[in-house]
């Protein structure tokens, strides 16, 4: 019976997040559902743990294959080598199963021989297992890659109550109904009836508030803003070679320019158009050639050009410091400004601990960054600065310039810039929205993880924080997803595919007010951090004793 549980809730986290074999959201309620029974039907802490543990380890480590392609297609390893290290990652992530084993363990014991015993255990649970999400999104930098909340971005009815508790808190009403099922089902008779259906009242409760929350969706009434994305498709393994970089500037150049004129000609044309994460291989501020020929697209085309590339400055004792950066040029050939990527990801853009491991140095490819210093939004100006400027002339076809009469735009959009995988941490778009940012964009390079399904839970983790800040996200990747997300966590169409040139126009509604969420972020966190501290300190307290009617020989 155990190892059917073990299995079971491994393959409920495995089949309920994204997959390249497809995706059953409800199944990852089977994990707590599992882990519950697997740890109450433990005679001792120790066996409630590594029961748990074992569960989560076998479902990450599925679910997470995908880490195995960067290893081995750019990191040099051969497989055989690649997928202790995708074990070693599921066997970490599993040590947070163990933990929420060991305290459901913890609460059947404290509650066992009290009225509704099993009932308050369950309940408790829930909010004490999304503690250990959000310690697990910070602790060792954190990777909180597979919330049960993203299992269900599919079903946007079911994610719409994270505007109003946050992934963490949204997973946690779920996972205490899924561990109140599971108590109802150690119950006798008319005792499983309360714990039974106050589990499935946690589990339909939040997609019925989001089917109403839906009904009566508005978007602001201000206008759309058009942005156009651009989806190079550059292979991740050649870009950076020196013959390969002005082919790749004239790609998205030509890209770029297909999308304004295709756009324009049917009145959608952009007022900023974005390319994906390191999408111009050079470093913008010491190269001036390169840099002036974007200067001139987004002049002749009156537009902002935000692209990813790589930053450069000298530190207080003149050492060189690469950033990771997101660079926009403006309508009128000036720099806007630059926002540099503060979570940098292990092993793929610095070394913890210096380690000095010859794989890891071919996935840096050279480029260690630095983490960027904190930034506001940036502030894009959406009237064209060059509608009533009078012009110099342009023999020659050179790029026209403004004179000194320009206008200086009136309106601006104010963009919380996310890069890669700070879009997984609700942290970094709380940031955003509480500096003033109206719509937050994630650019991103998921070229490393082939054909797999890492790209689409990383789009399905953004949506969560569109919901959560109620902003919309704007999404740009250099070989997909690119997308546009609403505020609502809906994503539109069209969205690219995978290893795919793409181009397209999306219409973004910029909002300004802040969501329950938003105003509650640190006491949300706080409340589960305790809950969870409260369901493991109960451990030391009971394990002295035992109350009669645990539930330690029931499976």
């Amino acid at each position: 019976m155990n190892a059917l549980l073990i299995f079971a809730g491994a393959a409920g986290l495995f089949l309920g997040h994204a997959g390249a074999w497809g995706q059953i959201p409800a199944l990852v309620l089977l994990a707590p559902f599992c882990i519950f029974l697997l740890a109450v039907g433990a005679a001792t802490p120790g066996r409630a743990f590594c029961r748990s543990w074992l569960c989560g380890t076998l479902g990450y480590s599925a679910a997470l294959y995908w880490i195995a392609v960067p290893v081995t297609e750019v990191g040099g390893l051969p497989m055989i080598a690649a997928v202790p290290l995708v074990i070693l990652l599921g066997a970490y992530l599993g040590l947070f199963s163990g933990l929420a084993g060991l305290a459901a363990w913890s609460l059947q014991r404290f509650f066992a021989g009290r009225k509704a015993g099993l009932l308050w255990a369950g309940l408790i649970c829930g909010p004490a297992f999304a503690g250990l999400e959000v310690l697990c999104g910070f602790l060792f930098t954190g990777f909180p890659w597979l919330v049960p909340a993203a299992a269900f971005v599919p079903l946007p009815d079911w994610i719409q109550a994270a505007a109003l508790v946050g992934a963490y808190g949204l997973g946690g009403i779920y996972c205490a109904g899924a561990c109140l099922c599971a108590a109802a089902g150690l119950e006798a008779g008319r005792r499983r009836l309360a714990p039974l259906l106050l589990g499935l009242l946690l589990i339909v409760a939040p997609p019925v508030y989001g089917h109403l929350r839906l009904v009566d969706w508005k978007e602001d009434p201000g206008p759309a803003v058009n942005i156009g994305l651009v989806q190079g498709n550059v292979d991740q393994n050649q870009k950076w070679e020196p013959v390969f970089q002005s082919r790749t500037i004239a790609h998205y150049l030509q890209l770029s320019q297909n999308l304004i004129d295709e756009a324009a000609a049917r009145g959608e044309r952009p007022v900023a158009v974005f390319w994906p994460e390191t999408a111009m291989p050079f470093y913008f501020a010491y190269e001036p050639d390169k840099a002036d020929i974007l200067r001139g697209f987004a002049l002749r085309n009156a537009v902002d050009l935000g692209f990813g590339t790589v930053g450069a400055r000298r530190d207080e004792k003149g050492r060189l410091q690469l950033y990771n950066r997101f660079q926009v040029v403006g309508p009128d050939g000036g720099d806007v400004g630059y926002y540099d990527k503060q979570h940098l990801v292990p092993f793929g853009e610095y070394v913890p601990l210096n380690l000095d491991l010859a794989f890891v140095s071919a996935m840096l490819q050279g480029v260690p960054f630095a983490p960027g210093r904190v930034h506001g939004p940036l502030r894009l100006p959406l009237d064209d600065p060059t509608a009533d400027a009078p012009r110099a002339e342009n023999p020659g076809g050179t790029p026209p310039l403004l004179t000194s009469g320009a206008r200086f735009p009136k309106r601006e959009l104010a963009l919380g810039v996310l890069i890669c995988y700070e879009a997984i941490f609700p942290e970094y778009a709380q940031a955003r929205v509480t500096r003033g940012a109206q719509v937050l964009l994630n650019i991103s390079n998921d070229a490393w993880f082939g054909r797999t399904s890492s790209p689409l839970q990383h789009l399905h983790l953004a949506a969560l924080r569109a919901v959560e800040q109620g902003r919309p996200l704007v999404r740009v990747t250099n070989t997909g997803y690119s997308a546009v997300i609403d505020a609502a966590g809906r994503i539109g169409k069209p969205r690219s595919g995978l290893f795919t040139d793409d181009a397209f126009v999306v219409a973004v509604h910029p909002r300004a007010e802040p969501t329950l969420y938003h105003r509650l972020h640190g006491y949300v966190e706080d409340f589960l951090l305790a809950a969870a501290a409260l369901a493991l300190f109960l451990h030391p307290v009971t394990r002295r004793f035992r109350r009669p009617g645990s539930y330690a020989t029931a499976l």
